[in-house]
């Protein structure tokens, strides 16, 4: 395992030069937006960082980062931070800086769950090399990623994160995601994150945030699988879910985090809260107040606190009137002090220039998203399509190139992105169609042609946190739309571009071949058409 003797030694010795306050400093975690924050903030900021009272910073907006449409590129308030903290203040401990970076930075790849499509996890593990290589380059030294929620409900925003239902596909993403962020030895190139400790994407009725009811037997064959997995190579940290289990929630569980996580599992890495699951416990009905909140949570093995201070404001006076022992501080700023040691933070605090490959970037993108297609249909083998037939083309997702990255798409670079449209039009000079009316000026071309490529599916917007759906069909105008085309005679090929599974029953039979094509990146065009025409 990566904790080794000497790891240990370096951080007992700075352990042992810090005060109780520069000591819980490590554990908080607090919340810069990049560009959007005033310089009041920042100010206050730095002298917080100053003050050693930090120990992270996360770069995200709000709690619905993945909803957010704001990059971060703000490097250079980023060192400004790091050189505040190794210079400036009295521990010189450098911080670990975090962002959801979830399946791709400038370069966009498909959504999680659609790399599990593609059972290729030599290549999902190089795309999060790629990852990260772009990550790094904007001083982004821990990803708050591989998510390893088991669910069973598409109804759910996140399931586009997860990895579906088999714990086998978890196990084997783990692997490959954590590895290729963080490599496989001591130094660690970046800090991967396993996420969210334990059953998130168990909540009843795939609403977000909704409890949950996991069995023992469920919990050690399916929930715990793929955080073993991780865990196995070398997950540096960790993330507590802000859902309750079995009537428990889970930031306060010591049975959980410290007997099944640590004890069991043998996980040697620290643990951080969700995004508020600290003070969340007072809203859970097991803590009074923050200092109750503070208490429970650190004594459970949560180890940071995400942004919302309740370590920082509360376990001072715990630790001095004995409701937290000296010993669990101790260990959870250790644990911290040993992962920033394993990424060799205190001998490289600062971005280092790195030589970007974005052509190799692109080509992964390109190949994890054919990989990851799936033909659900293809009736009298109408797939592949010869390149010098006559098409025509509709559908409200052939321009769209937002929705087809997907959402937790922080900061993806849209001149890398290929639409369907686009992708399509490279091997052959297609029709376009208004959506819903094929006549026009262009009837003749329209009716002269055999098949029609509809490009159908869903919004980015509709998936992710807080992204829960009741009704997971197409949309009306879509299915309209088939019915139309089908009516009319032609041929259909349905391009469905979407970040969960959709329900599809009662259109099947007005579609002639059906390719699924998720929310697959930045290259989504260009591998579309490279299956559409047999490439």
């Amino acid at each position: 395992m990566w904790l080794s003797e000497d790891i240990k030694n370096k951080a007992k010795k700075i352990l042992s030069g810090l005060t109780i306050r520069q000591k819980i400093g490590q554990l908080n975690q607090v919340q810069w937006s990049g560009g959007a924050s005033s310089p009041k903030k920042d100010k206050e900021l730095l002298d917080m960082i100053r003050n050693g009272d930090v120990g992270s910073v996360i770069f995200a907006f709000n709690a619905y980062a993945g909803s957010e449409e704001k990059p971060f590129n703000d490097t250079e308030f980023r060192e400004t931070m790091q050189h505040t903290a190794v210079e400036e203040s009295e521990t010189g401990i450098p911080l670990l800086f975090g962002r959801d970076v979830i399946h791709g930075h400038k370069t966009v790849f498909p959504v999680p769950l659609a790399m599990c499509a593609s059972f290729n996890f030599d290549l999902i593990r190089e795309a999060y090399q790629c990852i990260t290589d772009e990550a790094l380059q904007y001083g982004i030294n821990w990803l708050l990623t591989p998510m390893l929620d088991l669910c069973r409900d598409p109804r759910w925003g996140r399931i586009i994160e997860c990895t579906g239902e088999d714990p086998f596909v978890g196990e084997q993403f783990a692997k490959a995601a954590v590895s290729g962020i963080q490599g496989v030895k001591v130094p660690f190139n970046a800090a991967s994150c396993a996420k969210h400790y334990i059953g998130y994407g168990a909540s009843e009725g795939g609403r977000d945030y909704a409890r949950t009811e996991i069995s023992d037997y469920s919990l050690y064959n399916y929930y715990l699988k793929a955080f073993k997995a991780a865990i196995d190579s070398n997950v540096l940290t960790v993330m507590s879910s802000f859902n309750e289990m079995n009537g428990e929630p889970v930031s306060s569980s010591k049975r959980l985090i410290t007997d099944i996580l640590r004890g069991e599992l043998g996980f040697d890495g620290f643990v951080v809260s969700d995004w508020d699951a600290v003070i969340q416990l007072i809203k859970q009905g097991v803590a009074i107040d923050k200092r109750e909140a503070a208490r429970l949570a650190l004594n459970a093995g949560v180890d940071m606190d995400m942004v919302d201070r309740t370590y920082i404001d509360s376990l001072e006076e715990l630790v001095l009137n004995g409701q937290v022992s000296m010993e669990t501080l101790d260990n959870a700023v250790l644990r911290i002090l040993e992962v920033k040691f394993a990424l060799n933070l205190f001998e490289n605090p600062y971005i280092e220039p790195r030589d970007i490959n974005i052509e190799r970037h692109i080509q992964k993108a390109n190949e994890l998203c054919r990989e990851s297609i799936v033909l659900l249909k293809n009736k009298d083998n109408i797939l592949p399509l010869d390149r010098n037939d006559k098409f025509a083309l509709a559908g409200p997702m052939l321009h769209d190139a937002r929705s087809i990255l997907g959402s937790w798409t922080l900061d993806g670079d849209e001149k890398y992105i290929v639409t369907i449209a686009d992708g399509i039009r490279k091997y052959n000079n297609s029709f376009e169609l208004d959506s819903f009316y094929a006549a026009g000026q262009n009837r003749y071309d329209f009716e002269n042609c055999e098949t029609v490529i509809l490009a159908l599916g869903e919004s980015y917007d509709v998936t992710g946190e807080a992204r829960s759906l009741s009704d997971i069909s197409l949309a009306c105008e879509q299915k309209y739309l088939i019915r139309r085309m089908k009516k009319l005679g032609k041929k259909v090929v349905a391009v469905i571009s979407a970040g969960r599974p959709l329900a599809l029953e009662d259109i099947d039979k007005d579609i002639d071949a059906i390719l699924w094509v998720w929310h697959g990146g930045s290259r989504t065009g260009s591998a579309v058409a490279e299956i559409l025409f047999g490439e």
